[in-house]
């Protein structure tokens, strides 16, 4: 079999695909490649790591037949961006090994039995129904900075997808001291009105960097199982088993104190406070009063900070701790500068919101300042 392909589609295929297996932790050989499933005028890039698949349609004129092939997917994706720009790229299976060449440059490349490659059991969808690609990417935006990079609660490093009543979409992500949630209303939904899973969070950050601003991706949901269909790409994964937080129940729901603050100003200062912050909490102390925010931070090896900026609040004097880091992703998931941070005490959630943005709300625990206050002290 020999195949000839665009420079661009080859890539393309490549990047996205190895995307999905770099960070696999299968120890199945085969599973470092991608298979390649070729017919008349086109071939497939597939990879799995067992969990999630992804698949790649690009056009390719066929010689000597359908058929399959792997390839090292990393190695693969690094060197198809090194070969002429805009020049055809050929594959041609010579048993055990590759041959790709591309104007004057060839490579042979060590190939596994396709044969080996592990099939995937596609389920039934129960509910269908499409989203724009520029709307998914906002709310993936907006959740995908709340997913834990890892957990022992496995359930938490997926993110809750969710079709609600009258076609609403909502996401939400949570490690327990951050949460992210956004809703967006969609369009017709096919089959079931209502759905949920918990799709992994590393499957949706590879599907946010496919996702463009025109055009739609229809996403499909099943018992087991979730798939999200884009332009030449599809995803599929099982969804994440196991009971996700109530997150209703954390929020609070009266809140005494609001502030209003300009996100860029206010993380601005965040980020000066936190070059003087200890390490283990990364902790910066907030003092609102009088229209201003006071920002203090120490350690012991390195020095202290203080610095204000200005905010919009005109109640009794408040004091909060947070991490530095978390309080600027948080504040970074909105679209828009223009914050209200909602408080109801020093040791509760708080609850940050955006008037652009009335179906976006993040949650941040702050720290005990006793737990700030006593490091310093000592």
């Amino acid at each position: 079999m020999e195949l000839k392909l665009e420079q661009k589609d080859i890539t393309q295929a490549a990047l996205v695909v190895a995307s999905l297996l770099k960070r696999s932790a299968t120890t199945m050989p085969v599973l470092s490649n991608l298979l390649i499933e070729a017919e008349e005028g086109r071939a497939v890039f597939i990879g799995t790591d067992l969990e999630s698949l992804v698949r790649v349609n690009v056009p390719a004129e066929v010689k000597g037949g359908p058929g399959r092939m792997t390839l090292p997917a990393d190695k693969l994706a690094e060197l198809v961006g090194l070969l002429p720009a805009g020049a055809p790229v050929h594959l041609k299976d010579e048993g055990g090994q590759v041959l790709l060449s591309s104007e004057s440059t060839q490579y042979r490349l060590v190939t596994l039995p396709p044969d080996d490659y592990p099939n995937w059991n596609p389920e039934t969808a129960l509910t269908r129904f499409e989203v724009p690609q520029k709307l998914m990417r906002r709310l993936l935006d907006a959740v995908l900075y709340a997913v834990p990079p890892r957990d022992h609660r496995r359930v938490l490093m997926g993110v809750l997808l969710e079709l609600r009543e009258e076609g609403v979409l909502r996401l939400t992500a949570t490690d327990g001291k951050k949460l992210s949630r956004m809703s967006a209303k969609i369009g017709t939904v096919e089959g079931e009105a209502t759905a949920r899973g918990v799709i992994s969070g590393k499957l949706l950050g590879d599907m946010r960097r496919v996702l463009g601003d025109e055009g739609s991706l229809t996403i499909e949901i099943g018992a087991r199982q979730a798939t999200f269909l884009i332009d030449n790409v599809d995803y599929r994964t099982n969804v994440i088993e196991g009971k996700y937080p109530d997150c209703d129940a954390v929020i609070p729901k009266e809140f005494p104190f609001t502030v209003r603050l300009n996100r860029d100003q206010f993380q601005l200062s965040a980020r000066r406070a936190g070059v003087t912050s200890e390490d283990k909490n990364k902790s910066v102390i907030l003092k609102f009063d009088d229209n201003s925010c006071e920002f203090t931070s120490m350690a012991a090896d390195v020095g202290a900070f203080s610095g204000r900026t200005s905010v919009e609040y005109d109640g009794n004097a408040i004091e909060l701790a947070f991490n530095f880091q978390l309080l600027i992703e948080t504040l970074n998931s909105f679209g828009s500068p223009d914050i209200h941070l909602r408080v109801k005490s020093e040791q509760s959630p708080c609850l940050f919101l955006c008037d652009t943005e009335p179906d976006h709300e993040c949650v941040l625990m702050p720290i005990k300042l006793a737990d700030v206050r006593r490091p310093a002290a000592e």
